[in-house]
């Protein structure tokens, strides 16, 4: 029993030694956390006033009845442009115009892995498969991009500017 207690003994002064070790290395890593940023600027910059919120939550578009010139209007900047984005229900088929207003937001090179309108690397697997193809995902949506690029385009729409794009981009 001796033998026992012995070994006992040993391992809850070696499982001791690994607590305290742990604790005080706890404690010098909260030490260093606030060392290098002061609890006062880490509530600042955690702060959620309501300014904050609405900027986070607010639309990027807004709706328009007809005969206005867009359903949406929001504007987001780029390199050295704005994009003015607006998705047009008057049946427009000007490409460009329907790229900017919807297309953009995706395609303008702000997200990652999306082809960027022109960068013909990304575009020329897609292109290899096929207009019709590309058509059939711009109208069901492929991977995180919604059915109709997450618009109310038509079919006729959606043509004319997957065509705008493929030629933009090869």
């Amino acid at each position: 029993m001796n033998e026992n207690t012995s070994s006992d003994q040993q391992f809850l002064v070696g499982f001791s030694i690994i607590i305290i070790f742990l604790s005080i290395l706890t404690l010098a890593l909260i030490g260093i956390a606030r060392a290098i940023v002061p609890p006062n600027n880490l509530k600042a910059e955690l702060a959620n006033s309501p300014e904050k919120i609405a900027a986070r939550l607010q639309s990027v578009s807004q709706v328009m009845l007809d005969g206005e010139s867009a359903v949406g209007s929001a504007s987001t900047s780029s390199k050295s442009t704005d994009v003015v984005l607006a998705v047009y229900l008057n049946g427009s088929k000007d490409p460009d115009a329907l790229y900017k207003s919807a297309c953009a937001v995706c395609h303008s090179g702000k997200l990652p892995n999306i082809p960027q309108l022109g960068d013909k690397a990304m575009w020329k697997p897609r292109i290899a498969k096929g207009k019709d193809q590309l058509l059939k995902n711009a109208i069901s949506g492929i991977n995180a991009m919604p059915a109709r690029g997450g618009t109310t385009m038509s079919d006729e729409q959606l043509k004319a500017v997957v065509q705008y794009m493929i030629s933009k981009s090869q």
